[in-house]
């Protein structure tokens, strides 16, 4: 499965859009990885799409079309999900255990945290604020905090790996 990744532009572009009174409700997911560079390190750069793909696997078949994914900082990955949303959260929540549980001991952990569009925010600012003031981790349910300094990219800059 190929995926393509857009940069936080193509974001803020598709946030702004799916946020007209007249767009289908969406949710925008943002799922930040603890522990990116011994991720990285250990598995490689090739090893986010592979665990984007895991991740994906495991929503509802219902919830629609799922390929529109963008990078916004170089630990987190962002996707707007449509369709039905009943069930989402909680297979964000089974995907994040199944990484937590599988890759934990590498000091490496899974968080999400959502937002419903359009009706949690008014502009595409407010709804990424909306979501990352929600990212918990699954194992803890503590806040996940972002990356270190060196973790995050230049507006607007792609990084795939």
């Amino acid at each position: 499965m190929t995926i393509q990744i857009g940069t936080r532009d193509q974001l803020l572009v598709d946030l702004a859009a799916s946020l007209r009174p007249d767009e289908p409700v969406r949710l925008l997911v943002i799922l930040r990885l603890g522990g990116f560079e011994e991720f990285t390190s250990k598995f490689g750069n090739g090893a986010t799409e592979k665990l984007l793909g895991v991740v994906i696997s495991r929503l509802p078949a219902a919830s629609g079309p799922s390929n529109f994914y963008y990078r916004p900082r170089k630990d987190e990955l962002c996707g707007l999900v449509m369709g039905r949303l009943d069930g989402v959260e909680a297979a964000l929540a089974a995907a994040a255990k199944d990484i937590d549980e599988t890759l934990g001991a590498y000091g490496i952990a899974l968080g999400f945290g959502t937002a419903i569009l359009p009706h949690e925010a008014r502009d595409p600012i407010q709804a990424l604020a909306v979501a990352d003031s929600r990212i918990v981790g699954v194992a803890d349910g503590t806040t996940m905090p972002r990356g270190t300094a060196g973790g995050s990219l230049p507006l607007g800059m792609l990084q795939v790996v």
